[in-house]
């Protein structure tokens, strides 16, 4: 035990010379000293005022001038190692002083922490009339220096034993990371070094030009990828040599290790604390070798990133192959990795090694060896090894000498006294064992020890802890290729015996197979022999037959096979065969967003089989041959369009086969037109447009017939033109644009323009309706324009021509807007007015032609037609992306943005075009000062622009306002169409006053001459005292200037003459907004404190009254007052007189929507308003409020308002069952007087019409109460309704109702079904009685008018919702009556009525199972239940005999989607657990064979990610099922195809680990990939090879 003495010894010492032993442990320059004193502050002050200390470095954005923060928030901390403390304090109170964020005037209390130092005495106090600011500074309180450390801890024994303790520890922190961290730099250093990066130790490859890349992108993640061999260690080891601070691991410790401190034994989290700010770099290498490895490996490496991932001087280098690159994809994606594939040696390196190494220049010479030659691994091996190429005659000899020699060491082996067949046995355990069984190596002891050390002396095989695998993995690919051609050898042609043996390594054996026929291609002599007796050999397995032909069309091999044996082929009419297996599997997959809710996979094609194919097909004239093969050969092309190493003499083919059969179709169709021609020649379309530079003459002559077809053919041609040209413009590529660009612009406006007729010849109707797009001059195309293009980001044509041929595009864009303002101004002269510009380059006045909405082209929808809009959004949007790129690069940048600027003001004759000048000015006001100034020469834009710059601002009473009509409109979630650049949040005034005030003379001169300029034309009278308003607000020569703080001055202009009495004006006009706000802000005040002053709200509510009544815009101030009223009548001790005066206000505004009329009031308060009844108000007033409740509940229309508040009447009732029994009662009563209305006028009809054999049938026929206008036209009497007496009686007086009889042809179907959700339940027996009639009368209303499906007539969709969702809280929802409600759907119910309405009906019932077994993922009493009533339904649905309603019932019974219950989930959580994707399997397996695409559907809402891999069983089971009817089957799948892909690729992408540790999951994955390959999903079986392989 320590005695004071000694630890005081030790505390003095290790403080007085703290900054000296910091020094003293960054003597390397490892660590930071200011940071080190940051942590070291933290632990004072945990101990000093007994709480802890968060550092706020990571949030200073937010706290900008102090360091640490304490726990419960009160004590803020400056940390400095300052020299010049008092300087440090008194600035730092300053700072926080002048910072008007609403955070700092909080601050009251700051601790300087801070080193001893000569400058300490010099300190001042702050206090009392010297403080400065809120924050009062005291030596004593607010002061820690490290000698009044030493002081508190000779004063206070608990202080000093805990500080004792912290300093210790952290003294042997500094000591034990600093060795560490040395040992672990140095230990890299020495692993780098290990890492061949010359060729026979001599020769180094010159990757430099690929370093500096890397070096200039700057990327922090980054992953070198590339074949085996290609030198990827050795180009990260090149980058990472120059640097100071390298960690390098290699990936198999990764495998070795599971804490990340114990892969470099360091802190790897105190290392990049300490090193703050220092770069370091961490290099791993080789990860392949952790791509097949367990999860928690990945785990390991992933929180490597993570933590890494929030120190921006910390880069992450990697190394892996190629063809393991997709077991990280989620690593990449997660972490924004930068990709680099490395090359293969180039043929100038090539050169260069071959004048060093005359071996190498004899290889390339003979051809043999060319693709060998291309990597360094291969060429070191050779070289390195002195082989003597003169016995190797090709590729295939050298592998071969290579496992001999070099993998099982034959010649080598006798000198270790062991036999050669026992290494290559080894060699084979090692390979096959690892493969077959998914391992990362061969348990060490399994295998010979003394083999083993030869091997790994040899570098043949790396050890990884306790487990074996061959180093390369060329060697594995070697080994395999070596085995095959045994075992071939062996079988002497009975070739199932020779598949039988193979088959035995298991799953991994296809993908190595293939691999082993490709290169099998390289020699004549394998082509000749081998590949033949292999593909036109019937014996041997079809399953094998198709994985040699997939073997040489994915071979880079493959020309010369083709060449030799393709007549042979066709012969044996088997070339189809090779183009089904080209469209199929001849692809390389590529994950992409794969950490978002939809990852993709993008399919490259690869080998040369297509191109082959192609020649093949044209050379030979087959694909005029073989039309039948149309679209396989189409499919071919088109995989082929999208490769990029395509050549020419191969595209010209393909268009030539695509125009070939475009002509064909359309010759076709010509005589058999009944199918849209453009679904038949799509594909071939989009071939041509993807090569059109191979084609280019043959589509200027196509598209030309097109455009005149549609000006001048008859209707079927105009129609398939017109169809076929706008999925051109829907479906351009690159090459298409680049190529064809003025054709295209034409196709755009034969399709827009209106072309030859004029507003005389338009129809009656379109005369009477006209439209934006008719007063420009537009088609009816460009009216149905949003249809075609939702969103702007759809028009890929106008994306593309303004990214791609900027000129021509934006050429195109100001004739064609200059066309259609001309033509506005011919139909509207009086809308339209000529602005005038003053352009400052020639100091002359421009006109261009606009009105106040055209201002607003590209910001605002529907201003000006939407193809007008998207054309100014899309042309601005690419000008300012291109500026962005160029900002860097002044010249580019400045001539740029002139130029765009002058052709706009020389070519435009309307100011639509002028708004891209405003927005570039504003975007980048201060890298192009001044550069939109010309446009505030126009008043008339100054004054537009105002209400463009509003629209940044948020208005409440217009967004509330907004969203009641959108809501009123049944309209949900509107978004608009464009996107607001917030770097334009300023006005044209705005514009103008910051270059007075920012910039240089030259700006603010030019500033003035346009206010001259403006003077000059605006008089300051009456007349124009706006306008003169606006001009003096811009004007900052005569600013009245106000010292805020030494830092902020504000300046106000000078207002004058007439313009001066408008502000004065509207300052009058504008006091009692301003003393409402201060009253409000009174109310909020006492809300927030908990204590609500009653009196406030009452005064608001006064004079929101009193606003309402004197504005002519009195809805602006009605949500205000129902706020205000809500809180008011929620207190007990508001008076009587007042509730019942506040109360009519809300009651009236709610009447006022029953009208159609607008109420801008928030609907969640309702009950507020409800709860009235409980209070002491007139029955008056009670009964106006039941009145409410009434008329919501029956309502028939679709106001979405009058919904929402249904929804909270709906709860009221259900918690109040007397006033739920007397609006029952009245609604019963209000049915039976709806039906005697009908029958007084089916009775009337009858008598008029002398028609004695008609029958008026209760609810069987649409409602009679439009006779009564007949009954009134006639002179008759019309029914007199009871309505008013009922309502009194019932719901007012609220008198009882016995209901024994009842019998529904004497109530009206369409009133009753309201009473449906009036607030009573199942346990109530008159109304489980009405419920039981109406579920009867709609049955038999759907089965009397299933021929004319009229049923809607008799009562329509929301009606009918009424009683769904009684169904639905009853069964699903209700604590104790479900039971009453199942048994109410199935008992007594005559199934052979039952028609598709009807069974619409139960689905729309039985979905809220989903919701609630969605939903109760937290309550598993409720899915218990859930689960449970499911399988009660389902007894009741198997005893139903009609098999098409049991078998239409079963969607119910897997939970499928219904047409009501479609939307977005994704953000909404659940989970499942294990039990509950058993019980979801077994439904989905009984009953998901039925209907494949509502099961796919139902996984979808469900959560794919939550219920994968345990879910695939029963996808696989229904698959299999399903399959008997192929043709419907495909269909499912084809229209569900997106589904599909989530599921298959989720699978692989996330669950691949575990699926493969459970056999009945791999097999039910492995299935449902291989019925899929049989739908020719080319996905599915390149995710199948994939799986199979890692």
């Amino acid at each position: 035990m320590l005695h004071s003495n000694e630890r005081m010894d030790f505390i003095i010492e290790y403080v007085t010379s703290y900054e000296e032993k910091i020094k003293k442990a960054n003597k390397n320059g490892l660590f930071d000293s200011a940071k080190m004193f940051e942590l070291f502050a933290i632990e004072i002050c945990n101990i000093w005022f007994g709480q802890e200390f968060y550092n706020l470095n990571i949030e200073t954005a937010n706290y900008p001038y102090v360091d640490l923060i304490s726990e419960n928030k009160d004590i803020l901390v400056q940390v400095s190692t300052t020299q010049d403390v008092p300087a440090k304090i008194k600035i730092t109170l300053e700072k926080i002083r002048d910072k008007k964020d609403a955070k700092y005037s909080t601050i009251n209390n700051v601790v300087f922490f801070v080193l001893g130092n000569d400058s300490i005495p010099k300190i001042r106090e702050y206090s009392g009339d010297n403080q400065i600011g809120s924050i009062s500074f005291t030596i004593k309180d607010n002061l820690i220096t490290t000698n009044d450390i030493i002081t508190k801890a000779q004063n206070d024994l608990d202080f000093q034993k805990k500080l004792y303790k912290v300093l210790k520890d952290e003294y042997n922190n500094f000591s034990t990371n600093i060795k560490d961290f040395e040992h672990a730099l140095n230990t890299s250093h020495s692993g780098l070094k290990n890492i061949e990066d010359l060729i026979n130790g001599e020769y180094k490859i010159d990757r430099k030009e690929f370093i500096e890349k890397i070096v200039k992108d700057n990327e922090r993640f980054i992953s070198i990828q590339g074949e085996a061999g290609s030198g990827k260690s050795v180009l990260c080891k090149n980058y990472v040599e120059n640097e100071k601070l390298v960690l390098y691991a290699r990936a198999e410790r990764f495998l070795e290790e599971s804490n990340i401190n114990d892969i470099w034994d360091c802190c790897i989290q105190d290392v990049l604390k300490y090193i703050n700010g220092k770069k370091l770099v961490i290099f791993i290498d080789a990860l392949e070798f952790i791509a097949d490895s367990v999860k928690t490996k990945f785990d390991l490496l992933q929180y490597l990133y993570d933590i890494v991932a929030e120190y921006q001087n910390v880069y992450i280098i990697t190394s892996c192959r190629t063809c393991d690159k997709n077991a990280f994809i989620k690593l990449e994606t997660k972490f924004s990795i930068k990709i680099y594939e490395i090359n293969e040696i180039t043929e100038n390196e090539l050169v260069l090694i071959m004048n060093q190494y005359p071996i190498i220049k004899k290889m390339y010479k003979t051809n043999l060896y060319v693709d060998l030659l291309k990597s360094p691994f291969y060429i070191n091996l050779i070289v390195s090894n002195s082989i003597d190429i003169d016995n190797i005659g090709n590729e295939n000899s050298l592998r071969e000498y290579i496992w001999k020699n070099v993998i099982c060491l034959e010649e080598k082996s006798l000198n270790y006294n062991i036999l050669s067949n026992k290494v290559t046995e080894t060699i084979e355990k090692i390979v096959f064992e690892r493969a077959k069984k998914f391992l990362l190596g061969i348990y060490k002891d399994d295998i010979d020890s003394d083999i083993m050390h030869i091997l790994l002396s040899e570098g043949v095989i790396i050890q990884q802890r306790d487990y074996i695998r061959l180093k390369y993995d060329i060697f594995e690919d070697i080994c395999f290729e070596h085995y095959f051609d045994k075992v071939f050898n062996l079988c002497k042609g009975n070739y199932k015996s020779f598949y039988e043996k193979i088959e035995t390594l298991g799953r991994c054996v296809y993908r190595r197979y293939q691999i082993w026929i490709s290169n099998k291609l390289f020699i004549q002599e394998n082509r000749d022999k081998f590949l033949y007796s292999l593909i036109f050999s019937d014996e041997i397995p079809q399953k094998w037959k198709r994985q040699t032909e997939i073997g040489i069309v994915k071979s880079r091999f493959c020309d010369k096979y083709f060449v030799e044996q393709g007549l042979e082929i066709l012969e044996q009419d088997m070339l189809f065969e090779f183009v089904e297996n080209i469209n199929l599997f001849a692809f390389e997959g590529k994950l992409l967003n794969i950490r978002q809710d939809f990852p993709q996979m993008n399919l490259s094609p690869i080998g040369r089989g297509r191109p082959c194919i192609i020649r093949l097909l044209k050379e030979e004239d087959i694909y005029m041959r073989y039309i039948n093969k149309r679209s396989d050969i189409v499919k071919l092309c088109l995989d082929y369009a999208k490769q990029e190493d395509k050549e020419d003499v191969i595209a010209v083919d393909a268009c030539t086969i695509m125009e070939y059969y475009i002509e064909y179709s359309l010759e076709e169709f010509n005589q058999k037109s009944y199918y849209k021609i453009i679904d038949e020649i799509s594909s071939c379309l989009e071939v041509l447009y993807r090569m059109a530079d191979n084609c280019k003459e043959w589509l200027k002559e196509f598209f030309d017939t097109l455009i005149n077809n549609y000006i001048n053919e008859d209707k079927i041609s105009r129609y398939d033109s017109k169809e076929i040209m706008k999925w051109t413009l829907k479906n351009v590529y690159p090459a298409l644009v680049k190529e064809l660009t003025n054709e295209l612009c034409l196709i755009a406006e034969t399709l827009w323009l209106r072309g030859k007729e004029n507003i005389e010849k338009l129809n009656f109707y379109e005369v009477h309706r006209l439209s934006k797009e008719i007063e420009y001059g537009l088609s009816e195309n460009a009216e149905n324009y949003n249809y075609l293009y939702e969103t702007v980001n759809e028009n890929i044509f106008l994306w593309e021509l303004f990214i791609l041929n900027f000129n021509e595009g934006f050429n195109w864009a100001i004739q064609f807007i200059n066309k259609l303002v001309l033509e506005y101004e011919t139909n509207n002269p009086a809308h339209v007015i000529k602005i005038k510009v003053k352009i400052s380059e020639n100091n002359k006045i421009k006109e261009y032609l606009g009105n106040e909405t055209m201002w607003l082209a590209g910001i605002r929808d529907y201003t000006v037609p939407t193809v007008i809009g998207d054309i100014i959004f899309c042309l601005k949007k690419v000008i300012i992306n291109s500026l962005e790129v160029y900002k860097n690069v002044n010249r580019n940048f400045v001539a740029f943005s002139d130029d765009i600027k002058k052709t706009i003001y020389l070519k435009s004759n309307n100011i639509m075009l002028l708004t891209i000048i405003e927005s570039i000015g504003m975007h980048f006001k201060n890298e192009l000062p001044g550069y939109a100034l010309e446009l505030a020469t126009s008043i008339d834009l100054i004054s537009w622009d105002i209400r463009r710059w509003m629209l940044y601002k948020k208005d409440l009473s217009k967004e509330l306002m907004e969203s009641h009509i959108f809501k009123t409109m049944g309209i949900f979630n509107y978004k608009d169409r464009y996107e607001l650049d917030e770097k334009c949040n300023l006005s044209i005034q705005e514009y103008v006053f910051q270059a007075q005030v920012y910039f240089d003379l030259t700006i603010q001169n030019k500033c003035y001459e346009i206010l001259d300029y403006l003077y000059s034309i605006v008089k300051n009278d009456v007349k124009n005292a706006i306008d003169y308003l606006q001009i003096q607000k811009m004007d900052m020569r005569n600013a009245k200037k106000t010292q805020i703080t030494d830092t902020i001055t504000m300046l106000e202009p000078q207002i004058s003459g007439e313009a001066e009495k408008i502000v004065l004006r509207e300052k009058e006009l504008n006091k009692p907004k301003e003393k409402l706000n201060t009253v409000i802000k009174k109310c909020n005040d006492s809300i927030v404190s908990g204590q609500v002053n009653l009196d406030l709200i009452l005064e608001a509510i006064e004079l929101v009254s009193k606003l309402m009544k004197e504005s002519n815009m009195a809805f602006q101030y009605e949500n205000l007052l129902v706020d205000l009223i809500a809180i008011a009548i929620n207190q007990q001790e508001l008076e009587n007189e007042k509730r019942e005066k506040f109360s009519i206000i809300w009651i009236n505004g709610i009447n006022k929507l029953f009208s159609n009329e607008s109420f801008l009031a928030e609907t969640k308060l309702i009950p507020i308003l409800l709860n009235q009844l409980e209070n002491n108000i007139s029955i008056k007033i009670k009964n106006k409020i039941k009145k409410i409740i009434l008329d919501c509940l029956m309502y028939k229309g679709q106001h979405g308002i009058i919904r929402e508040m249904s929804k909270y009447v709906k709860k009221y009732l259900a918690n109040h069952e007397a006033l739920a029994q007397s609006v029952f009662n009245t609604i019963i009563i209000l049915s039976k007087d709806q039906m005697e209305h009908q029958k007084y006028n089916a009775n009337y009809l009858k008598m008029r019409n002398e028609d004695k054999d008609y029958t008026f049938i209760p609810n069987m026929e649409s409602n009679l109460l439009g006779v009564d206008y007949y009954i009134k036209r006639n002179g008759g009497e019309c029914y007199i309704s009871h309505e008013e007496a009922i309502i009194d009686k019932y719901l007012f007086k609220e008198d009882s109702l016995e209901i024994d009889v009842f019998d529904m042809n004497n109530y009206d179907i369409s009133t009753i079904c309201y009473v449906a959700n009036c607030g009573l339940n199942f346990m109530n027996e008159s109304f489980r009685k009405v419920i039981h009639e109406i579920l009867l009368c709609m049955i038999d209303i759907w089965n009397y008018t299933k021929e004319n499906n009229n049923a809607y007539k008799i009562f329509d969709g929301y009606q009918k919702y009424e009683i769904i969702e009684l169904f639905q809280r009853e069964i699903v929802q209700a604590p104790k009556d479900e039971i009453m409600a199942i048994d109410m759907l199935f008992e007594k119910i005559d199934f052979t009525k039952f028609t598709t309405d009807t069974i619409e009906f139960y689905q729309d019932i039985f979905v809220d199972f989903l919701c609630e077994f969605f939903d109760s993922y937290v309550d598993l009493k409720k899915r218990n239940k859930c689960k449970s009533e499911i399988l009660y339904i389902e007894k009741k649905v198997n005893n139903i005999n009609e098999e098409y309603v049991r078998m239409q019932l079963y969607k119910s019974l897997m939970l499928s989607v219904t047409r009501f219950y479609k939307g977005d989930w994704s953000k909404i959580k659940t989970t499942y657990k294990y039990s509950d994707k058993q019980f979801l399997n077994d439904q989905f397996t009984k009953y998901g064979k039925y209907y494949i695409e509502e099961l796919l559907e139902t996984i979808y809402q469900m959560h794919i990610d939550e219920l994968l891999p345990e879910i695939l069983i029963s996808i696989r089971n229904s698959f299999q099922s399903a399959k008997s009817d192929m043709y419907r089957f495909e269909k499912s799948i084809r229209n569900q195809e997106v589904i599909v892909q989530l599921i298959i690729l989720k699978s692989f992408i996330v669950c691949s680990d575990k699926i493969k540790q459970d056999q009945e999951l791999t097999e039910a994955y492995e299935d449902i990939l291989e019925i899929l390959i049989e739908l020719n999903y080319e996905q599915a079986a390149v995710i199948l090879d994939e799986f199979r392989i890692h």
